[in-house]
């Protein structure tokens, strides 16, 4: 059931990826524990030079970053993540702090892995900033209006 998709379920969310949509992921990702744990199990052993799910897993961390990359430069463009970043930087930090979000619920699920989740990406991504500053400018124009 692993699918080779680097963000199973991802896919089925709309081109916005809004932060509901991470949170939910994670939580849906979360309730197929048994998954969820082999799929973990595996990607320790991948690291081992020749173990047979090495491939599989550099090929999916290599998807995983490039679409993260991609939603995160959507972001940029609509002022939603700080136009400073450099979008492959952010996206293996997201990546990284999913995997150990994961394996931390996984020991101790005594926390909402969503919530855990969209908070590491608005803080990685800059967007509470972006959202700040946005409702900045919009109350100074509407004051000039």
């Amino acid at each position: 059931e692993l699918a080779d998709h680097p963000l199973r379920g991802i896919e089925e969310l709309d081109g916005a990826l809004d932060l509901d949509s991470f949170r939910g992921f994670a939580q849906a990702t979360v309730a197929r524990g048994r998954i969820l744990r082999l799929h973990v199990a595996l990607s320790g052993l991948a690291a081992i030079p020749g173990h047979p799910a090495e491939a599989y897993f550099a090929r999916h961390y290599h998807e995983a970053v490039r679409e993260f990359t991609s939603i995160i430069a959507t972001w940029q463009s609509a002022g939603l993540a700080d136009p400073r970043l450099d979008c492959a930087v952010a996206a293996r930090q997201v990546l990284a702090t999913w995997d150990g979000l994961k394996l931390q619920w996984l020991v101790a699920p005594g926390f909402d892995v969503g919530e855990a989740l969209v908070d590491a990406i608005r803080r990685l991504t800059g967007r509470d900033a972006m959202e700040t500053q946005h409702a900045v400018l919009t109350a100074l124009m509407q004051g000039q209006a």
